[in-house]
């Protein structure tokens, strides 16, 4: 069987985008803001110094996750150099970080953080970050890769038993991007406001899926604030957001009556990595008409392969969803004997 190849990736999409919307804010946090030619140059800096360091096409490497435009660059120059980038919770400890580089045999661990200072494989995140001109990094953006090849490996929070690293191709990558696209409806012009861990496999599946279709991303530590939310939303003029239930609870909680204020002006809101409550769609639906309301499902391969806008689809606001075009799903009855179909 002939392999199948893609060009299409988000690397050469950054690098068209550099030229074709160069100005183009494509990432803001803690009041910086990187346009699309800023960030294809970073990638290239930071592609450059990575090879300095020792990488190599096929090698693994640990990057921090920070919610900064430097974990984003490092991420994006990783895939340019056909590396296989392994995302880290920003709050591991050293424990936890040493296991991963035991488990994965990764050579390069990216990260500013003192407490991981002991690992040897440690290089500076900003330092590989920090350059800010077009130089030939040696890469082609423009390059086939194989739609099986390898390309990230996410390790799952551990909930239901040892953490356990998925493997995912470019092909699965293409398609989560795709399918996230489709669903939610994304558009060039959105500006999506992204509190949720790029670690985790719900904010990097909307991470990829923004970059690839030339969005701006408003990058934010979870919802501590909820001052914090509304001048980011205010500020930057979002009209997207990204959110999981519990998180967006907090701000519910923090913002009292006045939780709507910036989300009732929004296109869309999405929540993932978990269901929202029957009751909470309900009240959500009736404090914010007009917006529409995804819950979407699908776990670390198969992101977002499930939609239900709550907002429109009242009479059946207690179900799942439906499988995005392409997609096929089944429900599994169990027994409580254990038995199954």
């Amino acid at each position: 069987m002939d392999s199948i190849f893609c060009r299409d990736t988000l690397p050469y999409r950054i690098f068209q985008f550099s030229m074709e919307i160069p100005d183009k804010p494509a990432v803001i946090s803690s009041g910086r803001t990187v346009t699309y030619a800023g960030l294809e140059k970073m990638v290239r800096s930071c592609c450059s110094s990575l090879k300095e360091s020792g990488a190599r096409r096929g090698g693994l490497i640990l990057i921090s996750a920070v919610m900064k435009a430097e974990y984003i660059v490092a991420f994006l120059a990783a895939k340019r150099l056909r590396m296989t980038a392994v995302p880290v919770n920003k709050t591991a400890s050293e424990s936890e970080a040493s296991d991963l580089i035991a488990r994965t045999g990764a050579e390069i661990f990216l990260t500013d953080n003192p407490r991981y200072k002991s690992l040897p494989q440690c290089s500076s995140l900003s330092a590989s970050c920090e350059g800010d001109s077009l130089c030939d990094d040696g890469t082609n953006p423009d390059e086939l890769i194989p739609s099986d090849e390898t390309t990230e490996i996410l390790f799952t929070t551990g909930t239901t038993g040892e953490p356990k690293g998925v493997v995912l191709s470019q092909g699965g990558i293409s398609a989560s991007i795709i399918n996230t696209l489709t669903g939610a409806g994304m558009c060039s012009d959105d500006v999506i406001l992204l509190p949720i861990p790029l670690n985790h496999s719900f904010g990097l599946r909307v991470m990829r899926s923004a970059l690839y279709q030339g969005e701006t991303l408003v990058l934010q530590n979870g919802f501590s604030f909820a001052a914090e939310t509304l001048r980011n939303i205010s500020e930057h003029r979002v009209n997207c957001a990204a959110v999981v239930n519990a998180g967006f609870e907090i701000h519910r909680r923090q913002a009292g009556n006045s939780y709507t204020e910036g989300f009732r002006k929004m296109r869309y809101i999405e929540f993932s990595a978990g269901a929202v409550p029957v009751k909470t769609r309900r009240t959500l639906v009736h404090d914010m008409p007009g917006v529409k309301m995804f819950n979407v499902w699908g776990s670390t391969e198969t992101g977002s392969a499930l939609y239900i806008d709550f907002s429109r689809d009242t009479e059946k606001i207690s179900s799942a969803g439906r499988p995005i075009n392409g997609i096929e799903a089944s429900t599994l009855r169990i027994s409580r004997k254990g038995g199954g179909q």
